[in-house]
């Protein structure tokens, strides 16, 4: 059992985790004494039969728990997505947009936009990106040149931006949302790397909170629920609700896994019940470490603080040699390295 044994290796090994999945080998769980649930949720693998509802015409439990989620994130609707967060990009893009019609998007999308503008026959009009020179990370978009490219694309049917960006990175949302609204175009955000930022003020505001409209989240990333199962939180002012749903029926599997789905609910009782004192302890220890790292390492600043960018170039490592030694010197597997330095995801 090839799959298997290498996975059973790792965590025999006990290899320390700053990378996706934000459960970090389910110590989260263990941690807070959900361990009896998960000790039965094999058990919860299931299908559509009596009593467990629908994912695609939800009418009892499931839609039952997106309600509530919906409340806790602050959202007018929530749709669980067990084909991670891709097929929400995808639905909301096809839900908005109609063939042959325009969009607005970053350069530095995700390639799921891509994909979803190709199965929708949707022309792209792109935001150029903002690349740090010392760093080479994406910095997010420049407010001004996406005021520019709205300015002159006023027929785009709607603007799709990352935010927060892979490391952490962030900008005026809000500015653009409201400029985008004035112009009749809906704000689609892929939100992924930024599911948790509604548990503390030192953190950036929300895209909900900062005018959105359908905000998709990748809740495994950042939050303790399972890979592939994300979230769209959806304001309903200006999308129709009928249109996301056939959508998700057409990117979405026809055989929602359970398990996914009740892990998505168990990150939510998490972070309604827990989650803003598990941030500020969380805050707390990532002040801590900076303070007490080698003058040698630098630490380049991020506007979501649970993201840490460690450059070693002072002592002239790359990033993908400090990657490698953190991993088989030290046991600490990171997100990821680029030549100047490696990414932590911190949860």
């Amino acid at each position: 059992m090839f799959i298997i044994n290498e996975l059973s290796e790792i965590v025999n090994k006990e290899v320390i985790s700053f990378h996706m999945p934000g459960h970090k080998k389910g110590k989260i769980y263990e941690k807070l004494g959900y361990v009896n649930v998960l000790e039965n949720l094999y058990k919860m693998d299931t299908t559509e039969i009596i009593g467990t509802d629908n994912l695609h015409s939800p009418e009892g439990i499931i839609k039952a728990s997106q309600e509530n989620t919906a409340k806790v994130f602050k959202s007018d609707y929530t749709y669980y997505l067990v084909n991670g967060s891709s097929c929400g990009i995808q639905s909301a893009i096809m839900s908005v947009c109609n063939p042959k019609s325009k969009i607005i998007v970053n350069r530095d999308c995700h390639q799921s936009v891509i994909n979803g503008c190709i199965l929708g026959d949707v022309d792209i009009k792109y935001i150029p990106c903002e690349i740090s020179k010392d760093t080479n990370i994406l910095k997010g978009v420049n407010v001004i040149n996406a005021i520019d490219i709205i300015d002159k694309n006023l027929d785009a049917k709607a603007i799709l931006l990352t935010y927060p960006t892979y490391y952490g990175m962030t900008y005026d949302l809000e500015y653009i949302c409201n400029y985008a609204h004035s112009k009749n175009m809906v704000v689609i955000v892929d939100e992924a790397h930024g599911a948790h930022l509604g548990l503390s003020e030192k953190l950036p505001k929300t895209a909900l909170e900062q005018g959105a409209d359908v905000v998709i989240q990748s809740t495994h990333k950042t939050l303790p629920s399972f890979t592939q199962s994300s979230m769209i939180h959806v304001k309903e002012d200006r999308v129709d609700l009928n249109k996301i749903s056939n959508m998700l029926r057409i990117t979405e599997s026809s055989s929602p896994s359970y398990l996914l789905l009740s892990s998505l609910e168990l990150a939510v009782d998490i972070y309604e019940n827990k989650g803003k004192k598990l941030m500020e302890e969380l805050l707390n220890n990532i002040h801590i470490f900076k303070n007490n790292v080698n003058e040698n390492l630098e630490i380049y600043s991020t506007n979501d603080k649970t993201k840490i960018f460690i450059s070693a170039k002072n002592i002239g490592l790359t990033g993908y040699e400090l990657e490698n030694i953190l991993r088989k010197k030290y046991n600490i597997q990171v997100e990821l390295s680029n030549y100047y330095g490696v990414l932590l995801i911190c949860t």
